[in-house]
């Protein structure tokens, strides 16, 4: 089903996401430096079984820029609102990346309105090695984001590249081992087994601090699943049991 862009303002930003289809809320929370629009064929295909809204977090895709003293926080306070403000309830809470990191602790400060929570090859957890190295840009792009190049080159450079820096100093900085140690809430945790930038080591590290979650090794899928096979991870959320 076709999406639609839709406005909302919030904190005096103006919010940019994409909605359609009809049934339970599902909130899909793009990671770094990725927008909704590079989300909109997986939200095509979960559009098909749930009310789908993919949120551009400010200072990417068609948001606005973010505001003075932006810390990891406000992205949390946004998503509050951003919920509250069009009244969902019972949500299927997706979070891909840095997304995922949102979204834990979104469930940690809302766990009554999430129905169902998905992470998607997510960070939350002191960087590694490897992460550390792409954070520096010192990692061979994974091949299968050729065709993104032209996406992620307009996001990060046009109009918000001071946005981008302030986020990956946030990503870099983040640790929430104490929030994902708290929680109680099911996470299910979908991990392509072909990440480039988290490790082996990382998602091990990573499952040990979770009270209640289950992992589902996707074989052959990468780190920016959500984007290079859409449908194939949309079955894994429109299936799941």
């Amino acid at each position: 089903m076709k999406l639609v862009s839709k406005y909302i303002e919030i904190r005096g930003i103006k919010i940019h996401y994409l909605t359609g289809g009809s049934g339970k809320p599902l909130l899909h929370i793009p990671g770094w430096a990725i927008t909704a629009e590079m989300n909109r064929k997986v939200g095509e295909f979960l559009s098909e079984n749930y009310k789908v809204y993919i949120i551009d977090t400010p200072g990417d895709g068609k948001s606005g820029q973010i505001i003075k003293n932006w810390k990891y926080e406000d992205y949390i306070q946004v998503m509050e609102e951003f919920i509250n403000k069009l009244n969902l309830n019972n949500i299927i809470l997706i979070g891909h990346s840095f997304g995922g990191a949102i979204a834990i602790s979104l469930v940690d400060n809302n766990p009554n309105i999430f129905e169902k929570v998905y992470l998607a090859n997510t960070i939350g957890i002191a960087p590694d090695k490897v992460l550390i190295e792409y954070i520096q840009g010192k990692l061979r792009v994974d091949r299968k984001l050729y065709k993104l190049i032209p996406s992620y080159f307009k996001n990060f450079f046009f109009p918000t590249f001071t946005d981008q820096l302030i986020a990956l100093k946030i990503i870099k900085d983040l640790e929430i081992s104490d929030v994902i140690e708290r929680v109680d809430k099911e996470f299910i945790l979908l991990w392509g087994e072909e990440d480039h930038i988290l490790s082996d080591r990382y998602k091990e590290r990573l499952i040990k601090k979770f009270k209640n979650i289950k992992l589902v090794e996707i074989e052959g899928a990468s780190h920016n699943m959500p984007m290079l096979e859409p449908e194939r991870f949309a079955k894994y959320i429109n299936n799941y049991d």
